[in-house]
């Protein structure tokens, strides 16, 4: 299974110790700074390893930035935050109906 966490997360070593347990899914932020094409890229790839995630069964963690959540670091973080919180709320209605 794939893990995302961006290289020099803050969060990485932690993140890193869950990889055993199940999918981490970590939003990038602001360092796609306005490129659209990234953010699609980023929202497509989570959604494939996340379907692949759902499919075999294997939990997920999806972490974002409260800051991105509430649009403080720009609005191609907060749409990939929102997505993924979108996403891991989905995933949740999907995996209590399974």
């Amino acid at each position: 299974m794939q893990t995302r966490i961006p290289p020099g997360h803050r969060l990485a070593p932690t993140l890193e110790a869950l990889t055993g347990e199940g999918l981490v899914v970590v939003a990038p932020g602001p360092e796609l700074g306005s490129d659209w094409e990234a953010t699609a890229y980023e929202l497509g790839e989570v959604f494939e390893v996340a379907r692949t995630a759902m499919s075999d069964g294997v939990g997920m963690v999806f972490v974002v930035h409260g800051d991105d959540l509430l649009g403080r670091r720009g609005a191609v973080a907060a749409m990939v935050a929102t997505g993924l919180l979108s996403g891991a709320r989905t995933a949740a209605l999907e995996g209590a109906k399974a």
